[in-house]
């Protein structure tokens, strides 16, 4: 029920969640919305995917690197 956006233009993953109850404004889970190379900033991302413990995983293309980013629990 949760959405991961990848927001190109502005460098970062934004979650919208249902629980507890729907959410209309995305939270910033990745990246800080300024390009850079940074471990925390991204740069054009282009995909994202969840492994099975639930860490996130960018396709950081203009960084040329897949950025892992662990869940928080």
């Amino acid at each position: 029920a949760n959405v991961f956006i990848v927001d190109n233009n502005n460098h970062r993953i934004q979650l919208y969640c249902r629980y507890p109850f729907v959410n209309t404004t995305g939270r910033t889970i990745a990246g800080t919305g300024v390009l850079g190379t940074s471990a925390t900033q991204l740069y054009y991302p282009a995909g994202v995917a969840l492994d099975s413990s639930m860490n996130l995983y960018v396709a950081d293309t203009s960084n040329h690197r897949v950025q892992k980013f662990m869940r928080i629990a």
